[in-house]
């Protein structure tokens, strides 16, 4: 008979329970005692696998347990040492600033089993998967959490009996019954929707006012284009922040991180918050963090400065700096890297001087090498990672692996189904009528959009144009007709299944790790187009994080 996992709070029995978002055991006694002891399906199995450890034939000592097993002697480097330090003799808020592959996570882990079990934890990772491959080796009692969870957690709450939805398309929504009680001025909308909601989103990441002042801000910064009358698109602007506000029937990704930084829904606090990946963190969230931490609590934040590359998406580029200097941290290092062979840290060292990257004990040689378009053919195999610093060589090299029977995928669901958008959008256009008339009409776009925004001086724009051009060209080798195309997008773009060999732009590939990189097109490496010293900052931010993804082989593919 199996020992099955109790409450964590009153070790009660738990029973499983669909919630909100998605099932959990919960305690058998909530409805008696209010208790509010819960695991998560990850966690629940966890222990379950601990408490019943399966033996086929092996010594039961050598089964591997994530939760409460022995672990390990681990010997700490002295960054390390220096960190559990401060943290358990203290009672200091920290930030850890790390290298590339020096065990950020691993290090908040550690950190975490330190925390005693009375006092209320959480940690808050940047990515979901983070969550679910860390979730079974922190303590039972911590809560793990993104920050957009969290966010939704509290308006849950907030909401208590009263409905709503999660709806990723609300501001889309909202804008629609905005035209349809405008009829006079809803075409001029409608041909800048996707600016308009964009823009929207942005004054709210950044936690701006819905100000002229601020949309000037957003516009120029983002290289966003509102075309026609400006005071109508202003008031389509403010109508929809306006609305979106009220509108709590249906909450949105910002909505779920603004909703709790503005205080309209209030923040769940904890005596501990553990932040992952805080540099890649905008307005929003850092205020967040700051709301959900108890008076007198304690935060211990990590990140890594030089491998923030999403200011595209608002992250705050100096967000590492704004959280030491707001929570009065205790500044730590954390730089040695246990990923990159010597070849790689030579030369991080070498052409990043600033960065503080140091190589493990006995570390390997490893290589750092530029080969052929041929060689690149020749040797690459299923499983390896393949990076640029654009989408177009990509999608070039995927296809010649491809037609040689090689099974490949490129990693970014987001940036195939942008690529469809902008084919509809240029047959909608031009009325295209075959294959040969939208290639004519894609090309036309191109000068006529190109120019426009060369004169605008937004470069970055224009960059990303060419490139998605350029793509769409690459796949239209070899068909017919438009669906054709559609389809290839289809089929090669994916973030779930990654099989054969993995084609990555750097931007999707933070966080990944392989035995053997390629780089295609290093050159590319920075952008050129970067003009401003943000994004010149950013581009060599994308360069370091390219170069630090391996664990062995390095190839350039010029």
């Amino acid at each position: 008979m199996k020992t099955l996992p109790l409450c964590p709070v009153c070790k009660s029995p738990l029973v499983k329970r669909n919630g909100k978002f998605g099932d959990f055991w919960g305690c058998s006694m909530f409805s008696k005692t209010h208790c509010k002891g819960s695991l998560s399906p990850y966690k629940y199995n966890a222990l379950l696998e601990t408490l019943n450890p399966t033996n086929n034939g092996n010594n039961k000592d050598n089964q591997e347990n994530p939760i409460n097993k022995p672990e390990k002697t681990i010997i700490f480097s002295k960054y390390q040492e220096e960190i559990i330090r401060v943290f358990t003799e203290t009672t200091k808020n920290m930030i850890i600033r790390a290298c590339a592959g020096s065990g950020k996570s691993f290090m908040l882990v550690q950190l975490a089993k330190r925390i005693p079990s009375t006092k209320k934890t959480i940690f808050i990772a940047f990515g979901k998967d983070l969550v679910k491959d860390l979730s079974p080796k922190i303590p039972e009692y911590c809560i793990f959490k993104t920050s957009h969870a969290l966010g939704l957690s509290n308006f849950s709450r907030f909401m208590g009996s009263k409905k709503f939805v999660v709806n990723v398309n609300k501001l889309y929504d909202l804008l629609k019954v905005y035209m349809a009680e405008n009829p006079t001025i809803a075409e001029e909308v409608k041909a800048n929707e996707s600016t308009i909601i964009r823009i929207v989103d942005l004054i709210k990441e950044y936690m701006l006012d819905c100000s002229m002042e601020s949309i000037s801000y957003i516009s120029d910064k983002h290289t966003l284009v509102l075309n026609g009358n400006t005071s109508i698109m202003v008031n389509a602007i403010n109508w929809l922040y306006t609305t979106s506000l009220a509108s709590l029937n249906q909450v949105d990704f910002t909505d779920m991180l603004y909703l709790c930084a503005t205080g309209i829904v209030p923040c769940e606090t904890f005596d501990y918050i553990l932040v992952d990946e805080v540099q890649d963190f905008n307005a929003c969230q850092i205020i967040l963090v700051e709301k959900s931490l108890k008076p007198g609590g304690r935060i211990i934040a990590v990140g890594d400065e030089n491998q923030s590359i999403f200011a595209f998406r608002a992250a705050d580029s100096q967000a590492m700096t704004k959280i030491e200097s707001h929570f009065t941290c205790v500044n730590l290092p954390l730089s040695i890297c246990y990923r990159c062979p010597q070849t790689v840290i030579d030369f991080i060292n070498s052409e990043f001087p600033g960065i503080s990257f140091e190589g493990k004990p006995n570390n390997t040689k490893g290589i750092l090498e530029s080969i052929s378009t041929q060689q690149f053919e020749d040797i690459v195999r299923d499983g390896n990672l393949v990076l640029c610093r654009n989408n177009a060589p990509l999608v070039k090299y995927a296809y010649k692996l491809l037609s040689r029977g090689i099974k490949v995928t490129i990693k970014g669901r987001e940036i195939g189904t942008n690529l469809i958008n902008l084919i509809v959008k240029i047959e909608k256009k031009y009325n295209t009528a075959n294959l040969n008339d939208f290639l004519s009409s894609l090309s036309d776009y191109q000068i006529k959009e190109g120019e426009k925004l060369e004169a605008l001086g937004h470069t970055r724009k224009l960059e990303t144009l060419n490139d998605q051009i350029e793509a769409i060209g690459e796949f239209a080798e070899g068909v017919y007709f438009t669906s054709e195309i559609i389809d290839k997008i289809l089929q090669i773009f994916s973030d779930d299944n990654l099989e054969g060999v993995i084609f990555s732009t750097v931007h999707k590939a933070k966080g990944l790790e392989n035995e053997t990189v390629f780089i295609l097109q290093p050159s590319l490496m920075p952008s050129k187009s970067a003009k401003t010293e943000e994004d010149r900052r950013q581009e060599q931010n994308i360069r370091y994080v390219g170069y630090t993804r391996s664990k062995h082989y390095t190839y350039l593919v010029p």
